[in-house]
């Protein structure tokens, strides 16, 4: 079988969670003896063909800009999907949430008549900004008048008081035009219920959308692993550990995380380490300094791959303050898999991984106090936390093993081909 991905990144641009999810399905059925091909952006000086690990990557560079490729199909994308789809013949056409690129490849393999697979990674289809959240508000429903105003705090700052308005009415255009597409694809997929129920706010038919959870390779989290080296680089010896991966980004809501920590050293001494980086870490820092936090928190940075499965094992609790409906990140799988409780906002797909009270803790978001309570819960009471874990890990291999996610796209791959 002849399969063909569309993604905005690939290789060497393996910046997130779905160009993780992209080399992962292809890896594993090259190993099937599929034959896999990514139709990707061409970003700097890299190559318009590449093979890589038997993947062959084509690139080709977008003519729209990657804000325009928002309201219009771009024309070159079609030229060169059309090109593309001829030279390979693919069996199927698997689009993974494709904004800057536009819907031009999907719309090609739909005019071809392949079975089409989108799988949506974000609300792109509800929202402009992908993240369903304005301000401290999250978006469960469409209201134009909420939407719009969103929309003109946003675009308002790039073009004048005319223009905005011109870009509103071409923006609810595109919305009708990929209303359209999706009408014709075969299958949606999503990582999460709460993403399939966003779908709904655009009468999306519940049965053309199939849910097929995000899976991690377990082998690469193995719980009660020495933690040694994480511990020493950090002088984190005879510490209670509270853990934070991700982006530093306003939706991440790590800034409530912080405002929690004088709450939370009142009753515990404990480190907290923050891993990653983004563009809200000088805010965060400078947070950090007014609470007088500066001893009992590390900002770590980005950590080469083979210590994260440490962090997870030598945290006590891994916190997620998400602001924003995360649709499904892979955080929590991965603390849960290495056994390590999770505390999470009850959000968006969050709440489909994080089990109140059996796994971690669910918590209001934008609620400091609350959010201090759950972690003081949790390092106070040692047996809990290990019971959490244990229960964590159990779910992890029943639910979201990366075997499990492989078989369920191989099995819809048979059925559109059959």
């Amino acid at each position: 079988m002849k399969l063909l991905y569309a993604s905005d990144y690939f290789y060497p641009h393996m910046i997130g969670g779905v160009e993780e999810h992209i080399y992962q399905l292809s890896k594993h059925y090259l190993h099937d003896n599929f034959q896999i091909a990514i139709l990707t952006r061409q970003i700097d000086a890299l190559p318009p063909f590449e093979n890589f690990e038997g993947i062959k990557i084509y690139r080709y560079r977008p003519k729209l800009h990657p804000q325009l490729s928002k309201f219009f199909i771009d024309p070159y994308g079609i030229k060169k999907t059309s090109k593309l789809i001829n030279h390979i013949n693919p069996d199927i056409f698997h689009a993974q949430s494709i904004p800057f690129m536009s819907l031009a490849p999907l719309s090609v393999a739909i005019q071809y008549k392949i079975p089409t697979i989108l799988t949506l990674h974000n609300y792109w289809p509800v929202c402009f900004f992908q993240r369903s959240y304005f301000g401290n508000h999250i978006c469960d429903d469409i209201d134009e008048t909420a939407c719009k105003n969103c929309f003109s705090s946003y675009m308002s700052r790039f073009s004048d008081y005319f223009i905005t308005p011109i870009l509103w009415k071409l923006w609810k255009r595109s919305l009708r035009i990929n209303r359209e597409v999706f009408d014709r694809i075969n299958v949606i997929t999503t990582p999460s219920h709460a993403l399939k129920k966003s779908l709904a706010r655009i009468d999306i038919p519940p049965n053309q959308v199939l849910v097929i959870p995000n899976g991690i390779d377990l082998s690469k989290f193995i719980p009660d692993l020495n933690a040694e080296d994480f511990i020493k680089y950090f002088k984190l010896e005879n510490q209670k550990i509270i853990l934070s991966i991700g982006r530093l980004t306003k939706e991440k809501g790590i800034r409530f995380l912080l405002r929690a920590m004088p709450l939370i050293l009142k009753e515990t001494d404990c480190k907290l380490v923050i891993v990653g980086d983004g563009e809200e870490k000088p805010f965060l820092m400078q947070i950090a300094k007014d609470l007088k936090i500066d001893r009992h928190l590390i900002f770590a940075g980005r950590i080469p791959s083979v210590l994260v499965p440490q962090a997870y094992s030598a945290a006590d609790v891994v916190v997620v303050p998400s602001i924003w409906p995360d649709p499904f990140p892979y955080v929590p799988l991965e603390a849960l898999a290495m056994k390590t409780p999770v505390i999470a906002s009850n959000v968006g797909g969050l709440p489909e991984v994080v089990r109140h009270k059996k796994n971690g803790l669910l918590v209001r978001p934008y609620n400091v106090e609350e959010l201090a309570n759950a972690v003081q819960d949790i390092l106070s009471d040692e047996h809990q936390a290990q019971q959490m874990g244990l229960e964590g890990r159990m779910i992890v291999e029943k639910e979201y093993n990366l075997s499990l996610m492989l078989e369920r796209y191989k099995k819809l791959y048979f059925s559109l081909t059959q």
